[in-house]
């Protein structure tokens, strides 16, 4: 259930918004992050933009996207850390620090003895988690670009060839993101808890339910794994079993189905629609709307053996055939390929193949659309949209209503109607996000949904 005081501040059309900047060194000793976040909110220039998005343009896509902040150096706290002005020095150097970038609304109250009190929303202001990760540059402007990565960025860093807890059965996808979870230096300390969240085995959200066993995957010099990073492997299993992998908003590392929420988060409302005391008016714009036929594909073929033959493959798909009524007729026979050597055997290629052939055998329709800021809807979430492009609900002359023309039924003036007119009209039509990109400069949002 959504707070009710948040839709409050969401749909005023006078909000405070607050955004706040924290960062965590860590210790040379022994190279552990500082147990507090150092507010470093009064040098932030420019925010920037924050997003995730899955299964778009096309399906299996995974984009955590990177970001550059432009903070203030005029006291030099964004040096190296071996120049003693540094916030960082005494410190390890500044790259891979852990970033925290918070949002939300304030409100005030005052209660009757005159004392002000301030409530924020939401709960969380978390909105994003990250490293800095990448080259720092300087000017005569002290003003310095801080170039920020997910933390996802530690996984790509990683070959997979390092990690430990491999059996002779090979692992499930739970199993390698337990690993992940539980890999430590060899002395003792985690190499990714540290990242993830408060740093505890809770924060990781694993489902384990997979029936597929990776049996290739066997030991750390297994063949399948060269040249590849902890989050190539992380992705190919998310691409086979039709999960997803990131890190959320809160900075936990999520490994779950692509399953719609069963409640729903948030009604979005814009042009023409109703106005709703609960939610108010936040869509500012529809960027597009339609059928995707890129997400669309009549067959699935899945490649589990190494060798060019007909028996390397599983392949399910669309029966074909000239028909008005037939979708692989209608839309065109599209194969989507899977190669994939870490499966066993053909009854687990086959798994994956119908488990994938069930989300892109049927076209889907996406929106894109931008609102004012709405915090807390987060990846997979269901929502519901009420919009209505046409001026007007009736039919009527344009030319009259603008007083082009005098208005009559045998006039040849320009007429509109909503039904045949070039309109999107969606009735608390419900969809799933797939894709959020949360604008700071702005305090605006952007999202990407399908139904």
């Amino acid at each position: 259930m959504i707070t009710r005081s948040l839709n409050e501040r969401i749909k005023s059309p006078v909000s405070e918004v607050f955004r706040r900047f924290y960062i965590k060194r860590r210790n040379v000793s022994d190279g552990q992050f500082e147990s507090s976040w150092q507010d470093m909110t009064d040098y932030m220039v420019r925010w920037g933009s924050y997003g995730w998005s899955v299964d778009t343009p096309r399906y299996g896509d995974l984009r955590l996207e990177n970001n550059v902040i432009a903070v203030s150096n005029v006291d030099g706290s964004f040096n190296p850390s071996d120049n003693e002005s540094s916030f960082w020095y005494g410190y390890s150097d500044l790259q891979r620090s852990l970033v925290k970038i918070e949002a939300g609304f304030r409100h005030f109250t005052q209660s009757s003895g005159g004392i002000w009190t301030k409530t924020e929303f939401p709960t969380n202001p978390t909105m994003w988690i990250g490293i800095i990760s990448g080259d720092i540059f300087f000017n005569g402007q002290s003003i310095v670009n801080i170039p920020l990565r997910p933390v996802s960025q530690i996984f790509r860093d990683f070959p997979v060839n390092q990690l430990t807890g491999f059996t002779t059965t090979g692992f499930s996808s739970g199993g390698f993101m337990a690993a992940l979870r539980d890999h430590t230096d060899g002395s003792g300390y985690y190499a990714f808890r540290p990242f993830i969240g408060t740093g505890t085995a809770a924060d990781w959200q694993i489902e384990t339910n997979s029936s597929v066993l990776y049996a290739n995957l066997n030991s750390n010099s297994a063949e399948d794994l060269h040249n590849l990073s902890a989050w190539d492997v992380a992705e190919k299993m998310a691409n086979a079993e039709n999960k997803a992998v990131w890190i959320n908003q809160s900075g936990n590392f999520i490994w779950q189905s692509k399953t719609m929420g069963a409640s729903e988060v948030f009604q979005f409302h814009g042009l023409g629609s109703n106005f709703s005391r609960t939610y108010g008016q936040t869509i500012k714009k529809i960027n597009r709307y339609g059928k995707r036929l890129s997400a669309f594909y009549s067959r699935v073929a899945v490649k589990y053996v190494n060798t060019d033959t007909n028996t390397s493959f599983v392949n399910t798909g669309l029966a074909y055939a000239v028909s008005g009524t037939n979708t692989a007729w209608n839309l065109g026979q599209r194969t989507y390929r899977i190669d994939n050597f870490w499966l066993p055997n053909s009854a687990s290629a086959a798994v994956v193949a119908s488990a994938v052939f069930s989300k892109v055998s049927s076209q889907s329709e996406e929106i894109e659309f931008s609102t004012s800021f709405v915090p807390h809807v987060q990846l997979f979430d269901k929502i519901s949209i009420s919009y209505d492009s046409s001026d007007f609900a009736t039919t009527i002359s344009f030319w009259d209503e603008r007083d082009w023309a005098s208005y009559t039924e045998s006039s040849n003036d320009l007429w509109w109607d909503a039904e045949r007119g070039d309109a999107i009209i969606l009735n608390s039509v419900t969809f799933q996000i797939l894709g959020v990109n949360i604008d700071l400069d702005n305090a605006e949002c952007r999202f990407i949904a399908k139904r």
